[in-house]
């Protein structure tokens, strides 16, 4: 699992994040997102193809597969908002991003 702060949602900045990591660790075999806008769209299938990475969409009626994608996160978001809340710093999500994650 990677953990990359996002500047916004933009497909643009999705896609741009994604292949960096490819490109520095090398690309995974599946990629299982939702099907929002910034995983469903040209650019990303592009680029998905160039990696030669398989895309499974989850399907938002599917609660239980929806928190197959979901719920890694769980985790980091509670320890992230815990250290925020400990240092008086709401909101400041990258102020603590590496410390977080070192911790799961």
């Amino acid at each position: 699992m990677w953990i990359v702060p996002l500047r916004d949602k933009s497909a643009y900045t999705v896609v741009s994040s994604i292949k960096t990591i490819f490109m520095m660790n090398g690309s995974s075999f599946i990629l299982r997102t939702d099907n929002d806008k910034e995983f469903c769209n040209i650019n990303m299938y592009e680029m998905l193809h160039q990696f030669e990475v398989r895309h499974v969409r989850v399907s938002a009626r599917c609660p239980w597969i929806q928190g197959q994608v979901e719920r890694p996160n769980q985790p980091i978001k509670w320890k992230m908002g815990s250290m925020l809340m400990s240092l008086n710093i709401p909101g400041r999500w990258t102020a603590v991003r590496e410390e977080a994650t070192l911790c799961i």
